[in-house]
């Protein structure tokens, strides 16, 4: 374990809420406690409620003076937009507006989540993307 330098712990809070569904995320105090306590140990999460702070302490074998820090969820570049359809949902021309016309590197098409109802639809919103990607003259490697 020499060469251990960090353990970080991604979305914290599910070593509290996923303790039964995931049982050994409620494990890893025995982890801290066969790591060399000059190895730090990170645990990050957007949605970490104080209310529950207490037993993921206990569970990830963090101590009870751990710093914590809470920082502003407030993302100026994140944002939620909903719209009515203004096309057949066939034809998912509503998801037009996700391609800009002029692309050369695929950093320049803007990171977008859309949510959809089923697999059918994303698989059919995929094919079509690709497919004006095509027509639009994207490079290759953007419709990954």
């Amino acid at each position: 374990m020499d060469s251990l330098a960090l353990v970080a712990i991604d979305e914290l809070h599910l070593v509290s809420e996923w303790g039964e569904f995931r049982p050994q995320y409620r494990l890893l105090h025995l982890l801290r406690a066969r790591v060399d306590l000059c190895v730090p140990f990170l645990g990050v999460s957007a949605t970490l409620y104080f209310t529950v702070l207490q037993d993921v302490k206990e569970a990830a074998g963090f101590d009870n003076d751990i710093f914590v820090e809470c920082t502003s969820m407030d993302r100026p570049e994140i944002y939620i937009e909903t719209d009515v359809l203004k096309h057949d949902q066939v034809s998912m021309l509503d998801l037009l507006f996700l391609l800009p016309v002029t692309v050369t590197r695929p950093q320049d098409i803007p990171k977008t989540i859309i949510y959809m109802n089923d697999i059918k639809s994303i698989q059919a919103a995929v094919k079509i993307m690709r497919r004006w990607m095509n027509e639009l003259g994207y490079p290759p490697e953007a419709e990954k």
